[in-house]
């Protein structure tokens, strides 16, 4: 992974997460307030329950928030999407299972399709993920120029 933490592990949301959320909660806002205000006639409130009923809408938008940040934020990601042509070093023999590094992380792999194992020490890739465990197969490094 990236030096760069994540907010989950430094306890911090991005500004960015925030001004995204606001920004996106306006369009919905300024429908309500057009909905309220612009048709007199539909709706027979009085002026101060129409402003009680946009301070609970903005309510809302902020009491769910913590809930759904993750969501918008841009930096956001599942590590575990990002597996898939990793390249690692097994760290032990694979036969079929064993242990490999990659990104600094210990992980379980299986050395898939044609190879039934694979030797201490060399390089493999990660072709897929199922569950916790990264099929890997030995990785070609003479492609590469």
């Amino acid at each position: 992974m990236t030096n760069m933490k994540r907010p989950e592990t430094t306890g911090k949301i991005p500004p960015r997460t925030v001004l995204r959320y606001a920004l996106l909660q306006v369009p919905g806002l300024v429908l309500l307030i057009a909905v309220l205000f612009y048709p007199h006639d539909i709706f027979q409130i009085s002026v101060s329950l129409k402003y009680i009923i946009i301070i609970f809408w903005v309510s809302k938008d902020a009491i769910m928030f913590p809930f759904v940040w993750r969501s918008y934020d841009p930096a956001g990601f599942n590590p575990v999407h990002t597996m898939r042509g990793k390249i690692g070093v097994a760290l032990e023999h694979l036969d079929p299972e064993g242990y490999i590094m990659v990104n600094g992380e210990r992980w379980k792999a299986c050395a898939a399709g044609i190879q039934t194992s694979i030797e201490k020490g060399s390089p493999v890739e990660v072709v897929e993920m199922h569950g916790l465990c990264l099929h890997v197969h030995l990785w070609d490094n003479s492609s590469i120029n």
